[in-house]
Formats: C-alpha cells, sequence, structure tokens
C-alpha cells in the first residue's frame, strides 16, 4: 500500500475545507489515482469515526455534569407566610 498524503487545509469552526492533493497527482495513472482517492476516503472515514466517538463521549460527560449540577443545588427554600 502507498502511503496516502493529503493535505486538508483546514477551517477553524465554520467554513469549507479543501482538500489539496500532491503535486504530481494528475500526472499519475487512472488506477492509481482511484487506489490513492480510496486510501484518503478510508483514513477520512477512520478520522470521522474517531470525532463522531469523542463528540458521544463529550456529550455523555455534559450530561452527567448537568445532572450533577441539578442534584447539588440543594433542597428548595419553601415560602412561609
Amino acid at each position: 500500500m502507498l502511503r496516502t498524503v493529503v493535505k486538508i487545509v483546514g477551517f477553524h469552526h465554520g467554513g469549507k475545507a479543501v482538500v489539496k492533493f500532491p503535486t504530481h497527482f494528475r500526472r499519475m495513472r487512472p488506477a492509481d489515482r482511484k487506489s490513492f482517492i480510496s486510501q484518503a476516503m478510508r483514513d477520512l472515514r477512520a478520522e470521522y469515526d474517531l470525532a463522531c466517538e469523542h463528540a458521544r463521549i463529550a456529550a455523555q460527560h455534559e450530561d452527567a455534569r448537568n445532572a450533577e449540577a441539578a442534584t447539588v443545588r440543594g433542597e428548595p427554600e419553601t415560602a412561609t407566610s
């Protein structure tokens, strides 16, 4: 397997990402380009799955913190008249 080197020009909190291939990419044979892109997509899918897992864990931690904050507040004050 060839090592896939694809540069993703990122964005900060919104916008579009741009994928930049090596300069010799257009000169490659079509079969080699397909293989190259296939490897890049596999790597991107793996990173996407990892990001989804991290987002799920972060959401669980946020839910746990919110539940803890709701129970720590104590008993509500009662109005006396």
